[in-house]
């Protein structure tokens, strides 16, 4: 499961859905693997061609960024670090840099950045969940139960944060405490 930030909308991909949570709307997930492979040399022309134009602010690059993501990894991280140097605390910016870094490998670097866009967002959900998810990855349960919790906090709508916790509470003994979130990831994966 990938959950990423858009602006203000909450974006989920599982194996064969994307979805908004807030909105249970489901999107239509195209298959561009075949598209991205040809469109990935013209990434690049087209961020420079951007960046030329002059008239790109973080929100812009950020954006960018995103669009990227489909065809250039590489020219997806540069446009996420434009968007960082031009507001060193855009919470969707970490976020999502936060995100790539998690999938390279690198879940300490991941947490840094969720925790950065913590600080700017304190009630950014997709960041407290995705610092739960590096957290657990580094073997710091009790940590990722807290992240996990704060996520919930922040947006109970989240399904797979209560699917984690649960698993989670479970290995810690807390069965009633995983039952009770498991319930609930099954109550929203149902209705959404």
């Amino acid at each position: 499961m990938r959950i990423a930030a858009r602006g203000d909308e909450v974006l989920v991909r599982d194996a064969d859905t994307v979805w908004a949570p807030a909105t249970e709307q489901v999107a239509f997930d195209f298959s561009v693997g075949e598209l991205a492979s040809r469109v990935e040399p013209f990434a690049a022309r087209m961020a420079r061609e951007r960046e030329a134009a002059g008239d790109m602010g973080a929100d812009d690059w950020y954006d960018l960024g995103f669009d990227l993501e489909a065809v250039s990894m590489v020219e997806a991280k540069r446009a996420y670090a434009e968007a960082l140097r031009l507001d060193p605390g855009h919470p969707d910016a970490l976020v999502n840099m936060g995100r790539l870094r998690h999938e390279e490998g690198d879940p300490a670097g991941a947490e840094a950045r969720y925790r950065a866009a913590l600080a700017t967002d304190p009630h950014h959900a997709v960041a407290r969940f995705n610092l739960g998810v590096a957290l657990e990855d580094q073997g710091r349960t009790e940590a990722a139960i807290v992240a996990y919790r704060r996520a919930i906090g922040g947006d109970p709508g989240l399904p797979q944060a209560h699917f984690n916790l649960a698993r989670l509470l479970e290995r810690a003994g807390d069965v009633q405490g995983a039952v009770r979130h498991l319930a609930a990831y099954r109550r929203l994966r149902e209705t959404g």
